[in-house]
This record gives structure tokens, C-alpha cells and sequence, in this order.
């Protein structure tokens, strides 16, 4: 594979990483201060969006 993600055949390979983020307590966080658990959860995003973005990802954001 050459530096343009390229294998021999010239085949176009992407690497796929999957990654799951919580916030530890966030549900009886939220019981107890929404505000709190909304800052928290504000905080988070503004770390881990940044860093997807920083290496060409894209974040997928999926509640059962």
C-alpha cells in the first residue's frame, strides 16, 4: 500500500474505527443537576468532535 492509501492492485483501502463514549454516573447525574449533565455532555463533545474531525472521521451519533 502506497502513502495515498493505495494497494498495488489500486484499490482505494479506508480503515473503520468504531468508538463508544460515556460519561460515567450520566444518568444520576441527570436526576440530580440537568444542568450539570448537559455541560458535561457539552464538554465531552467539544473533546472528542474535534479529534474525529482532526483525522477525517465523522461521528455518527445512534440512542437506542
Amino acid at each position: 500500500m502506497n502513502e495515498n492509501g493505495m494497494s498495488l492492485s489500486g484499490d482505494k483501502h479506508r480503515l473503520a474505527v468504531i468508538v463508544f463514549t460515556d460519561i460515567v454516573d450520566y444518568t444520576q447525574i441527570m436526576e440530580q443537576d440537568e444542568q450539570l449533565a448537559m455541560n458535561l455532555l457539552k464538554r465531552k463533545r467539544g473533546i472528542v468532535y474535534p479529534l474525529v474531525d482532526s483525522y477525517g472521521g465523522k461521528s455518527v451519533i445512534f440512542y437506542l
